[in-house]
């Protein structure tokens, strides 16, 4: 899962410090009278042998491997690396399948969900630009859960096995594999903490505003920003029904703390939103 769900820290909106100046950067116009969004333009590759070439070049290669791992290392973990499309609804990986490689979010979007045993489909997480899938398979070798590709994506790939052979004579890069772990294990128990929420508004508000802190960890605008996963998928994710979603986006335009428009959100008033997430209003 890779949605930072504890949101009592989001930082400034503006505050430098968190943007990426070294991301390429490339307009998509919105929906209606909203503004454009920035997002990292990804470099072309045609094929797995340029795929670490460019890593480089890469907005979210920072998020992936920071630069004292890449530079160091980027001949070897070149050799293990490879690169691929997925279009809107593939499937990254499935439940059950061998699992043989990492994948990393160089652009787009995907969620991960499981399919219950009366049929319906249960969603784990959604997942970003830079995040790190695959994680939950080390300990059995199979994958838990389907990687589902909410719109068109780039996807990079770290042949596991080589990958712990690297390891043994690259501690920094064992570290910051450990990190990632880490990490997943506190998004978790954080998703643990907002699924406790009883309260429709408060479950809303604490996953916008944990959208808005990973937009602005990336550099893109922490207040204006596309939700790829609809308000169905939203609700699978929160354990609410789309009326209920529905509902509470309404209530919170309503008061003035948000715009929406279809997928298309604004942040208009943060400190409620905050208050809202916290259980305060």
């Amino acid at each position: 899962m890779a949605i930072v769900l504890f949101c009592s820290a989001l930082p400034s909106f503006y505050n430098e410090r968190h943007i990426d100046r070294d991301c390429f950067l490339t307009a998509i116009p919105s929906r209606g009278s909203m503004s454009t969004f920035l997002r990292p333009r990804v470099p072309d590759v045609q094929n797995a042998d340029s795929a670490w070439a460019i890593c480089p070049f890469c907005g979210p290669h920072k998020q992936c491997l920071p630069p004292d791992v890449l530079e160091p290392y980027a001949t070897r973990l070149g050799h293990i690396s490879g690169h691929r499309r997925v279009a809107r609804g593939d499937y990254l990986y499935r439940a059950g399948d061998a699992f043989t490689h990492l994948h990393a979010i160089r652009s787009g979007d995907v969620k991960t969900s499981r399919v219950s045993a009366d049929g319906e489909e249960q969603i784990i997480g959604f997942n970003m630009t830079g995040d790190l899938l695959g994680v939950d398979a080390i300990h059995d070798g199979r994958h838990r859960c389907n990687a589902i590709a909410l719109e068109q994506s780039e996807i990079c790939t770290l042949s596991f096995t080589p990958l712990q052979e690297l390891f043994l004579f690259m501690p920094r890069l064992l570290q910051h594999f450990l990190q990632l772990m880490a990490a997943e294990i506190a998004r978790q128990q954080n998703a643990i903490i907002l699924l406790g929420n009883t309260r429709t508004e408060q479950r809303v508000a604490a996953f916008v505003i944990s959208l808005a802190s990973r937009y602005l960890a990336l550099g893109y605008s922490p207040t204006r920003f596309r939700m790829r996963m609809s308000r169905e998928e939203m609700g699978c994710y929160l354990g609410m029904t789309n009326e209920s979603i529905s509902r509470a986006l309404s209530n919170f335009r309503r008061q003035g703390v948000l715009n929406v428009d279809y997928r298309d959100l604004e942040i208009l008033d943060i400190a409620a939103l905050r208050a809202a997430a916290a259980g305060l209003v």
